[in-house]
């Protein structure tokens, strides 16, 4: 009757150690699902960081463009003015013209079509 009775209980023990193991497998398997989710959420989110630096980096550098670009506007409005003109051709010695005589010719055509 001991055979018996200790094969009989055999096949719960197995199905114990059984049930155990897969309980303890799918803890371990549910822990480490937990686990890469968290470490992929934080890479996630380093990454998110990281591009709102470079966003504002640039957007300074487009505010900065921005800013050197209106001041070179206005340098070259201050170049195209009338007084800055004025001095230039003070600079380089013209005179003003007094009179002005076209040319007119009344003789033959030289070139035609």
């Amino acid at each position: 009757m001991t055979n018996y009775s200790q094969n009989s209980n055999m096949p719960n023990v197995h199905k114990v150690a059984l049930a155990n193991y897969l309980k303890k497998s799918s803890l371990i398997l549910v822990v480490g699902m937990f686990l890469a989710a968290t470490v992929g959420y934080m890479v996630e989110i380093n990454s998110i960081a990281a591009k709102g630096y470079q966003i504002k980096h640039l957007e300074e550098q487009i505010d900065s463009a921005k800013e050197e670009n209106d001041k070179l506007e206005l340098q070259v409005i201050e170049m195209q003015s009338m007084s800055t003109l004025q001095e230039k051709v003070a600079q380089l010695n013209m005179v003003p013209v007094d009179r002005i005589t076209y040319f007119e010719s009344t003789g033959p055509v030289v070139a035609q079509r």
